[in-house]
C-alpha cells in the first residue's frame, strides 16, 4: 500500500488507524516502556493479592449489579469497581492496591472485614485455576487493553523466557480476537471494529489487520514450540495451543467473513495423528446428520479441521456450547456450512441479537408445574408485557415461568429413523420430562432448548463426553452412551450402579472395538486426559455387558482397552482401577492383579518421594498429587480385600499403615495454614 493510500485509510477509519500504530514496525503506544521490562517480576503473586484484598475488605456495600475485578498493570495491582451500565459492565473506579513504585499495599476506601468474617470471605473468592495461570504468565492482565500493553512492551524484546513468549503469543491472539468481538470481557472499545451484522463484515484493511495479529500469535507459539516442544499450556503441550490458534482464526472468519477466507487459515499437518484420531472417533460416535454439542478447544477445533480440510464426516454439525452465547455464531450455524444441514430454530435472529435475551431468570418457577417445552419457548419469545418482569435497571425482560419441562415423543418416528433400536421399543416413554437448575440460564442454554425443541427425534442430538453435567441441563436420564458422546433418546432407565445415563452396548461395542482408531495414542498430558475418557467408556461398556450376561464380550472389551492403551504408552492411573475391578468380577484375577501391582508400585513410589521431601510441599499441585495418590492407594486396598487377593492385600495394607499416619500429619499441617487458596 502506498503512503498516500495509507493516509486515506487512516483518515477514513480511526479504528484501523489505532491498530496500524501497533502494526507499523518500531512504533510503541504512547504509554509504552522499554521493551522487555522486568518490573512485573517484582509484583506479588495473584493469589497473595486475592488473599490480601478479600481477607481485608468487604464488598457487601457495593451497589446492586456491581462487581470487583483484579487487574495486573504496569503500575502494580489494581482493584477495579465495575457497575452495570445498560447492558455492559463498565469500570467506574480503578484503585491502585499494590504499588510498584512504593513496593507495598495501599489503603483502600472499602469497608474493612471483622476478623471472624475473613475465612468465609476468602473461601467465597477462591481463584479459578485458569485465572491464576493467566495472571502468573502474563506480565499484565485482567483489564481492557492488557494485550496491547504486553505487545508494546515486549514485541521487540530479545531472549524472552518461555513464559513470556507464551504471554506475547496470548496477547497477539487476544488483540486479534478483541478487534472483532468482546467475548473475553477485555476488549478495548477504542480500537474495536464496529461491524455490520451478517457475513463479509470485515473490509480489506480490517481483514488484513486481523490476519496480521493472528499470524504474530502463531509465530510466537511456533517459537515456543521450538524452544520446548513439551511446554504445558491449558490445552496441553504447546503444539496443541499452536494448532488451535489456526482453527480459532478459521472459525472467526467462518462466522464473520466467509468460508473461502476461513479456509485460508488451514494447512496440512496442523494436528498430530493422536488428536486427529480422537476427533474422528468423536465424529464417528454420531449417527448421520447429527448435531454434536461440544465444550472446549480439543473437542471442537480438531473436529472442525477434519471436516473443513479433510472432508471427513461433514454431515455432523459441531455446536460449541460456550460459543452459543454469541449471536453471530448461532447465525453461522443457521447458514450454510459445507456438508451439513443448517441448524433449525424457532427463534428469529433478532430474538437473540446482541444483548437481547442474554440470560433468562426463573420467576414463579417453583410454584408452576411441568410445561411443554414449545409453550415455554413461545412464552420466552413473546414481546407481551405479560411475559416480562421488571429488572433492577428498570428495563423489562423475558423470564422462564417454570423449571419443569416436557417434550412429547413421536414413537413411530423414533423407531423409523433409528433413534430407538430394535428391542427397546417397549421402553419408549410418551414424553420426556426434566428440570432445569440454578437461578437463571444464559443464552446458550436457551438456544440448546430450542435446538432440542425443533430437532429432537427427527435429527440425532449428541452431547460430547467432555460436556459436564451442567451442560446436560437435567437431561441425564435420557442420555445414552454410544461412543465419545451421549445420544438424546426417549428412554429412561434406572441403573443399578447409580449412574443416570444409559449405555447402548451393541453400538458402543462396534465403535470401541471396530470403528475407533488408536494408533496415534502417545504419552503427553492431553492424551492422558483423553485416555481417561476412553478408559471410563471401556469400563462402562464392560459393566453393561456383564449386566446383560455377555461375560465373554466384556472380557474382550477389557482386553482391547489394555491393548490399545498399555501402561508403557499411557501410564496406568486411577482410571485403570475400574478395569481391574471388572476383571476381578469376570474371574480374570491374573489380568486384574497385573494392573493392581503396577498401580501399587507407581503410587507407593510417588508417596515415598513426596514424604521424603519433609512431608510434602504445600503448593497446590503437591496437595492435589498427594490426595490423589492416597485415594488410589486406598481404593486399591479396598478392591483387593473385596476380591480376596491375600498377597496384594498384605502388601497394600502395609503401605497404608506406613503412609496414612504421615498423610494425617500432612493434612493437619494444611489445616494450620488456613484457607488453601493457592
Amino acid at each position: 500500500m502506498s503512503s498516500t493510500r495509507m493516509m486515506i485509510a487512516l483518515k477514513g477509519n480511526l479504528l484501523i488507524a489505532a491498530n496500524l500504530l501497533l502494526l507499523l514496525p518500531g512504533i510503541l503506544s504512547a504509554q509504552s516502556r522499554p521493551s522487555g521490562t522486568d518490573d512485573y517480576l517484582k509484583l506479588p503473586d495473584y493469589v497473595e493479592v486475592v488473599k490480601q484484598f478479600y481477607g481485608t475488605y468487604s464488598i457487601e456495600s457495593l451497589p446492586p449489579r456491581s462487581d470487583i475485578r483484579i487487574e495486573k498493570k504496569r503500575t502494580g495491582w489494581h482493584i477495579a469497581q465495575r457497575n452495570a451500565i445498560e447492558t455492559e459492565m463498565e469500570t467506574v473506579q480503578s484503585y491502585l492496591f499494590w504499588s510498584l513504585e512504593k513496593k507495598k499495599y495501599l489503603k483502600l476506601k472499602f469497608k474493612k472485614l471483622k476478623k471472624k468474617e475473613r475465612a468465609a470471605a476468602l473461601a467465597a473468592q477462591f481463584p479459578l485455576p485458569y485465572n491464576k495461570r493467566y495472571f502468573r504468565i502474563c506480565p499484565y492482565y485482567g483489564y481492557p487493553g492488557w494485550d496491547r500493553d504486553v505487545i508494546a512492551d515486549f514485541k521487540n524484546a530479545e531472549n524472552l523466557p518461555d513464559s513470556l513468549v507464551l504471554a506475547l503469543g496470548r496477547a497477539y491472539s487476544s488483540y486479534a480476537s478483541n478487534l472483532i468481538h468482546s467475548n473475553s470481557g477485555f476488549a478495548d472499545k477504542s480500537v474495536q471494529y464496529k461491524l455490520k451484522d451478517g457475513k463479509n463484515c470485515l473490509n480489506d484493511e480490517q481483514l488484513q489487520s486481523y490476519r496480521f495479529y493472528t499470524q504474530r500469535s502463531i509465530e510466537q507459539f511456533e517459537k515456543l514450540a521450538a524452544m520446548d516442544s513439551l511446554y504445558e499450556c491449558l490445552v496441553g503441550p504447546i503444539k496443541y495451543k499452536l494448532a488451535n490458534e489456526y482453527l480459532t482464526a478459521f472459525l472467526f472468519l467462518r462466522v464473520y467473513q466467509n468460508e473461502e477466507e476461513a479456509y485460508k487459515q488451514l494447512k496440512k499437518g496442523i494436528y498430530d495423528k493422536g488428536l486427529l484420531e480422537n476427533a474422528k472417533n468423536y465424529l464417528n460416535s454420531c449417527a448421520e446428520d447429527a448435531i454434536l454439542f461440544t465444550n472446549g478447544d480439543n473437542d471442537t477445533f480438531p473436529l472442525l479441521y477434519l471436516q473443513a480440510f479433510l472432508g471427513i464426516r461433514q454431515d455432523v454439525l459441531v455446536v460449541n456450547l460456550s460459543l452459543l452465547n454469541t449471536h453471530r455464531y448461532i447465525n453461522s450455524l443457521r447458514d450454510s456450512i459445507p456438508g451439513a444441514h443448517p441448524l433449525e430454530l424457532s427463534f428469529d435472529r433478532e430474538d437473540y441479537a446482541n444483548h437481547v435475551r442474554e440470560y433468562l431468570h426463573f420467576y414463579g418457577a417453583d410454584t408452576t408445574g411441568t410445561m411443554d417445552l414449545g409453550e415455554v419457548l413461545d412464552f420466552v419469545q413473546s414481546e407481551s408485557m405479560d411475559a416480562k418482569i421488571k429488572a433492577a435497571d428498570g428495563s423489562y425482560r423475558n423470564y422462564l415461568p417454570t423449571r419443569s419441562l416436557s417434550l412429547k415423543v413421536d414413537t413411530e418416528m423414533v423407531l423409523g429413523n433409528g433413534t430407538v433400536t430394535d428391542g427397546l421399543q417397549n421402553e419408549i416413554v410418551d414424553e420426556i420430562e426434566w428440570d432445569l437448575r440454578g437461578d437463571y440460564i444464559l443464552r446458550n442454554k436457551m438456544i440448546v432448548l430450542d435446538i432440542i425443541h425443533k430437532n429432537a427425534w427427527k435429527r440425532p442430538i449428541y452431547f460430547a463426553l467432555t460436556v459436564g453435567t451442567d451442560g446436560h441441563m437435567g437431561l441425564e436420564h435420557y442420555l445414552q452412551l454410544e461412543g465419545l458422546a451421549f445420544r438424546l433418546v426417549p428412554l429412561k432407565k434406572k441403573r443399578s450402579d447409580g449412574r443416570t445415563e444409559g449405555v447402548h452396548s451393541s453400538i458402543l461395542y462396534v465403535n470401541l472395538l471396530h470403528k475407533f482408531e488408536w494408533s496415534g495414542m502417545e504419552n503427553n498430558s492431553t492424551m492422558e486426559r483423553i485416555a481417561a475418557n476412553y478408559k471410563n467408556t471401556f469400563a462402562r461398556l464392560a459393566d453393561q455387558l456383564i449386566e446383560e450376561g455377555r461375560r465373554d464380550s466384556a472380557i474382550l472389551v477389557l482386553d482391547h482397552c489394555v491393548a490399545v492403551m498399555p501402561d508403557e504408552l499411557i501410564a496406568y492411573n486411577y482410571f485403570n482401577l475400574p478395569i481391574a475391578e471388572l476383571y476381578y468380577r469376570l474371574d480374570q484375577s491374573g489380568k486384574a492383579n497385573l494392573i493392581v501391582r503396577r498401580l501399587t508400585n507407581r503410587y507407593t513410589k510417588q508417596l515415598q518421594e513426596a514424604f521424603a521431601m519433609g512431608g510434602g510441599r504445600l503448593d497446590s499441585e503437591a496437595r492435589k498429587s498427594m490426595k490423589y495418590d492416597m485415594a488410589v492407594l486406598t481404593r486399591l486396598l479396598s478392591a483387593v480385600k473385596k476380591y480376596k487377593q491375600e498377597s496384594l492385600t498384605k502388601e497394600l495394607q502395609k503401605a497404608q499403615d506406613v503412609f496414612m499416619p504421615k498423610y494425617q500429619v500432612w493434612l493437619d499441617k494444611i489445616a494450620s495454614e488456613g484457607v488453601p487458596l493457592d
